[in-house]
């Protein structure tokens, strides 16, 4: 996911720090989610450098502005993930940066002057500039230092996703095949491929001996989506399968059966029914639009293969526990994550949020006791967050005890009167445990919260329409005649 927005982010995060929307939030009551505590002032460490304390928490404050800005109140829950993302975009541009030096990818001084002076032209007058410069505590130098540092890197990705689409890439976008088929699935918890080859093979034979396919589909296949339908699967263009299915498909004639062909599903028998091929007045209408969108497609593929490869072979060293559970989680490594958040605990024992993470850990890990007792203890530490409580009794639900989960629903309602999404939730929760009485107390507190908003929105547009009414006023006294 940060992978796909790196160029975005490379411009984001030159532009942010002099947008002034931005910077009024970024610094007032700004967060510290790290802090050095008399250790290294390093929070990671990309190839032997430091990303420090001080870079990071800018950043965060930055990527939490834009989250409040767009997406409002962000829960404190969610912080951590935020932490994270922050602290991978700071580890792939350092990555970026360090490959830029290795390939010595130079700057024209007039690229950059000309980046400033755009940067200058979305200020009303130099001195709301240079105003904006030291909110930031930078000076031009710096700026222009930042400025290079994004062309460069501009420049680097460019050459990366560079991609010339062929005609036999456009011609194989274009075809498509119209097919059925029949799964038979690996046997068993050992998955016995042989064993499901067998029985492929028994189907088919018996296919070959006047058995209609669609009936055959509906008796033995074990695909869900196509079972029903006889096996069909509609038409499909080669990405949209798996490659060993596509190639086989696409090699068949129409009416022609394959063999059975095998995946990591299990075994399948192939009918092509149909096929689109690349040629005729369709095909040369879409020629150049496939051109365009594989161009794009091809060279985002590309880049991040590329971009993969430098940073599996990069020494990242990330020092908080948090955000190695979390790397450990992203890699489906959930053991290892839950040792991290043992460490964060030790090290933190009165977060809240560390327990709530290390409690949906042990849920996704199908140990509901861990899990209830880690909500518990959050819940414990910070009894003012109704998350928290919606999540507890979200566990108690999933233990089947309803009059407990119940009763913290009822303490994350009282916590937070004006949450639409929340007290929506909720409503459900209810309505899905038979709970009338507090399922129409939700809806109340809804029907409330929805006439706060409409009563806003009316004063909001009452007051749009009075000064609307007053500039109509004073462009008509401007408008009128002096009378000398």
């Amino acid at each position: 996911m940060i992978f796909q927005k790196l160029r975005g982010n490379m411009k984001i995060v030159l532009y942010v720090v002099l947008a002034a929307f931005v910077i009024s939030l970024l610094y007032v009551g700004g967060v510290r989610l790290f802090d050095s505590g008399g250790r290294s002032n390093a929070v990671a460490k990309v190839a032997g450098k430091a990303i420090t304390i001080e870079e990071f928490n800018k950043s965060f404050n930055q990527n939490l502005a834009f989250y409040q800005q767009y997406q409002g109140s962000v829960p404190r829950s969610v912080y951590n993930q935020l932490r994270y993302e922050t602290l991978q975009q700071l580890i792939n541009q350092q990555l970026l940066l360090q490959q830029v030096k290795k390939e010595r990818i130079k700057v024209p001084k007039a690229d950059v002057d000309a980046e400033l002076e755009t940067i200058k032209s979305g200020f009303p007058t130099e001195e709301d500039y240079r105003a904006q410069l030291r909110i930031n505590n930078m000076t031009e130098k710096q700026l222009r230092e930042m400025i290079n540092d994004n062309l460069a890197v501009n420049a680097l990705l460019e050459t990366k996703s560079a991609y010339e689409v062929t005609e036999e890439d456009v011609v194989r976008a274009y075809e498509q095949v119209e097919a059925s088929h029949i799964l038979i699935e690996p046997v068993g918890d050992e998955r016995n491929f042989e064993l499901a080859r067998t029985l492929a093979e028994k189907v088919l034979a018996e296919i070959k001996g006047g058995k209609d396919f669609a009936e055959a589909a509906k008796t033995y296949s074990a695909d869900p989506g196509s079972k029903d339908k006889g096996g069909e699967l509609g038409y499909f263009t080669r990405d949209m399968m798996v490659k060993e299915f596509s190639d086989a498909a696409f090699a068949l004639q129409v009416g022609e059966i394959s063999e059975p062909v095998k995946s990591d599903y299990g075994y399948h028998i192939i009918k092509v029914t149909g096929k689109k091929e690349a040629a005729g007045e369709d095909f040369e209408n879409q020629k150049d639009t496939l051109r365009t969108t594989l161009q794009q497609q091809k060279s985002d593929q590309q880049l991040q293969t590329w971009f993969e490869e430098i940073r599996s072979k990069a020494k990242i060293e990330i020092y908080d526990p948090v955000m190695r559970a979390i790397d450990f989680m992203a890699a489906g490594l959930y053991p290892q994550a839950v040792s991290q958040y043992e460490e964060a605990v030790e090290a933190n024992p009165y977060d809240p949020y560390i327990r709530l993470e290390l409690g949906q850990l042990y849920q996704a890990l199908e140990d509901p006791d861990r899990a209830l007792a880690e909500y518990k203890a959050a819940a414990d530490l910070n009894s003012s967050d109704p998350e928290i409580y919606l999540m507890l009794g979200l566990a108690y639900m999933d233990r089947e005890m309803n009059v407990e989960a119940a009763e913290q629903f009822r303490k994350a309602s009282k916590l937070d009167m004006t949450n639409f999404q929340l007290h929506l939730s909720l409503l459900q929760l209810y309505t899905q445990m038979g709970l009338t009485e507090d399922a129409a107390n939700e809806e109340d507190i809804l029907n409330q919260i929805q006439k706060v908003w409409e009563a806003q929105q009316k004063a909001a547009q009452a007051q749009a329409e009075a000064q609307a009414e007053l500039q109509k006023k004073l462009d008509e006294q401007n408008l009128a005649p002096s009378g000398n």
